[in-house]
């Protein structure tokens, strides 16, 4: 006499065998160990501990994703915060929540080193935006501080760390950016104005300062940069 009941209990076999492998692929899934986040270059010679604090917000308009660092001093931390924040309002502002139908709006801030000793503190940033235009815009952005007061750096104070004036500052670079992209160069993104070197950073030996696409040369060669060498009394 035939079983009619085999064929059933087969099925339930293969099914349950299909649940069981199921449900180990997803255990071991969920259990595999997260790749790891490229950290910032950090560069010190204390021992206070720096950490990066990260924000995001993600809605159909926008995209946010930015961080910064803490680095021990009241006064440098709330700055940088404070200047993320400011980001993220002038991004904000700049969008008016809208975005081209599915697309979002993006920005994104990264730290890409943070250097410090006895008397300075620097932080490199890469800053990017696509707000739905041809192209996206990415460029670097430095602060630097007093360490010991916990004020700000501005382009003064890279001069006198350089043992350069504005004039002379000038000149080197549209020398270097010359010879390098002759006629394609915007001459007037590196004459002697405060607004075109206010954006650098400090490292042990060197300053280098950054220029944003557009400002001395077309969007498709990219950002540039040029490093002078620190010259402390």
């Amino acid at each position: 006499m035939t079983n009619k009941k085999t064929p059933i209990a087969l099925i339930s076999g293969i099914v349950l065998i299909a649940i069981l492998i199921i449900a180990f692929l997803s255990y071991k899934e969920a259990n595999l160990p997260e790749e790891p986040r490229e950290e910032p270059a950090i560069t010190e010679e204390k021992n206070d501990k720096v950490e990066i604090v990260s924000i995001e917000e993600n809605t159909d308009a926008l995209a946010i994703d930015v961080e910064y660092p803490t680095v021990g001093s009241p006064m440098i931390d709330n700055d940088l915060r404070m200047f993320i924040e400011d980001q993220i309002a002038e991004f904000k502002n700049n969008t008016g929540g809208f975005a081209i139908p599915g697309r979002q709006n993006i920005l994104t801030i990264k730290v890409l080193d943070v250097y410090r000793d006895d008397e300075t503190v620097s932080v490199k940033f890469s800053v990017y935006t696509d707000t739905g235009g041809a192209h996206g815009l990415g460029i670097i952005v430095g602060k630097n501080y007093n360490r010991t007061t916990g004020t700000e750096l501005f382009v003064d104070d890279a001069l006198s760390m350089m043992r350069e004036t504005l004039w002379s500052l000038s000149e080197k670079t549209l020398t270097h950016f010359r010879d390098e992209m002759g006629e394609v160069l915007f001459e007037d993104g590196l004459s002697p104005q405060t607004e075109n070197f206010k954006n650098f950073t400090i490292s042990e030996q060197y300053i280098t300062f950054y220029f944003a696409p557009y400002q001395i040369a077309a969007y498709a060669l990219g950002p540039q940069e040029f490093t002078v060498e620190r010259i402390d009394e």
